[in-house]
């Protein structure tokens, strides 16, 4: 039987499953960061806005690649207190849009805002130069979540997967039933 050492695989596997575990937990930071703010921008206070400009920034790559995306841009200016502001977040989540559905997508978003040229901003009340167009939670808001949580599933799945090539344990006896 060989040492819990010597089963060299199985290390490696954890070694691999713990790198990525730590790096999807680097990225959840962020991740989690975006959605306090999206549940916590539910209860922040409603103000008049003035839209300073509503774009579409698009880039595109060659024409076999994915890297064409579109991201729909908002600036909006509002005053709280006698101190104006400016701010250019529409939601809390993910908003870069690939394709040419996300074009038309970005667009489907961008209109309330582009035919307004004032619309409601909701505002930090701890903190006024954070504000929002759209608050609260949106299924957008868990996209980095997903990501970390891909992270973690691929982690485990290196695990398991170097469990089954080299286990380091013994494997369970079948307990025998004696009936009388």
């Amino acid at each position: 039987m060989k040492s819990f050492f010597g089963h060299w695989i199985f290390l490696i596997g954890l070694v691999l499953a713990l790198l990525v575990g730590a790096v999807s937990f680097y990225f959840a930071r962020p991740a989690l960061e975006v959605l306090n703010l999206a549940l916590a921008s539910s209860s922040w206070t409603a103000t008049p806005a003035k839209v300073v400009y509503a774009n579409i920034d698009s880039s595109y790559g060659d024409t076999t690649s994915s890297s064409n995306y579109h991201e729909p841009q908002v600036r909006y200016s509002y005053a709280i207190d006698g101190q104006n502001y400016e701010a250019d977040t529409i939601l809390f989540g993910h908003l870069r849009l690939t394709n040419r559905a996300g074009k038309a997508q970005a667009n489907r978003i961008l209109d309330p805002y582009r035919n307004n040229p004032t619309v409601t901003a909701y505002y930090n009340p701890e903190s006024p130069v954070q504000a929002v167009l759209e608050p609260g939670f949106k299924l957008r808001s868990l996209h980095g979540l997903a990501n970390v949580g891909l992270g973690f599933a691929i982690a485990l799945g290196i695990v398991g997967f170097s469990l089954w090539l080299d286990p380091p344990f013994k494997p369970l006896k079948p307990v025998e039933v004696v009936s009388e």
